[in-house]
């Protein structure tokens, strides 16, 4: 944390985006160093990316916020009220519902007005922010902005490499071609689906070590983390792929479901790519932006050549974007036009 800053751990009230029932969610707040502006500090709410889909998997209460800290610390250095929601099921009650865009998009909205309770010295203006998983987050909450959180004023979203298709996940899984990282990432999909469609069974998605594995490979216990990667070394392809048709259709069928945009959303969008991306591939993430031109999205894509999954993070492009977005400056860039 940047010196005198402040963290504090929070649980706050959202809904379901499955069911619409109350939800309890865990997350963090962290406050800006010194006096806060005459407006109050600008408020932007973040999704982390994936750190698992279990109750111990929620990184608020870890150390270095489950290594999300040095993604989102120059935020709160450029002087952002920085809220993080552990999204519902990560240390908190109930099922995380992985990849659930109206799910996502409550958690963060409801994380902007848990942090104005806690925090005085706020502005009524807020921007989404997330990475990977968190991408798809910020984008659902930028197409949920004003039905769901209307009483404050939305000014856009940042998406770091979002994970807003898993179509082609799929393809890959039945071509046999999905690399070791989508082969590590791909229980958590089955994890997802089956939170939306609990009648569903483990071994119609997954079979040999990735079944057998799978929970260890979705959970955040200390001693299963360090099987991960002994673990996502041993599946071969013909463990992460739906063996039946019936499920196969299932599961695409959940996938293009989730899957965004949807709308052209209510406020601009900055997508940040990594050109080296071999989890999320930049040309999934650009035909996304394709699709959301054609609905009307005011969307600016950037793309880091030498960035991959791991290594895209926010740079000065995008901390001029949000202060522009939070000066109102208008209107923004657009790679639509």
């Amino acid at each position: 944390m940047p010196k005198g800053a402040d963290a504090t751990l929070i649980r706050y009230r959202s809904t379901s985006g499955i069911d619409g029932s109350a939800t309890e969610v865990a997350g963090v707040v962290l406050t800006p160093a010194g006096p806060a502006p005459k407006e109050g500090w600008p408020i932007i709410t973040v999704g982390h990316g994936l750190t698992g889909v279990v109750g111990d998997c929620g990184p608020a209460e870890r150390p270095d916020l489950t290594s999300t800290s040095q993604k989102i610390i120059p935020l709160v250095k450029a002087g952002y009220l920085v809220v993080m929601s552990d999204y519902q099921g990560l240390s908190a009650p109930g099922t995380h519902p992985f990849l659930d865009p109206k799910t996502a998009a409550y958690n963060l909205i409801d994380a902007v007005a848990a942090a104005r309770q806690l925090v005085p010295q706020h502005s009524n203006k807020w921007a989404a922010w997330g990475y990977s998983q968190g991408g798809q987050a910020a984008w659902a909450a930028l197409e949920r902005a004003k039905e769901y959180g209307k009483a404050f004023q939305f000014v856009g979203a940042v998406a770091l490499d979002p994970a807003v298709t898993g179509t082609e996940l799929l393809d890959g899984a039945l071509a046999g071609q999905l690399n070791k990282g989508q082969q590590a990432v791909f229980p958590a999909l089955v994890a997802g689906y089956l939170a939306k469609h609990p009648e569903g069974k483990w071994e119609d998605f997954l079979s040999g070590s990735a079944l057998e594995n799978h929970e260890a490979l979705l959970s955040c216990a200390p001693e299963d983390l360090k099987k991960r990667a002994a673990i996502t070394a041993q599946i071969v392809p013909s463990e992460v792929v739906p063996a039946a048709p019936e499920a196969q259709a299932k599961l695409r069928a959940w996938l293009e479901e989730v899957s965004l945009p949807k709308t052209a959303g209510d406020g601009p969008l900055l997508v940040v790519q990594g050109g080296k991306d071999e989890l999320i591939r930049p040309e999934w993430v650009q035909e996304a932006v394709r699709r959301g031109c054609k609905l009307g999205l005011r969307v600016q894509e950037t793309v880091r050549p030498g960035q991959d999954h791991a290594t895209v993070e926010d740079d000065q492009e995008v901390l001029d974007w949000l202060g522009a977005r939070f000066a109102g400056d208008q209107p923004p860039p657009s790679s639509c036009e």
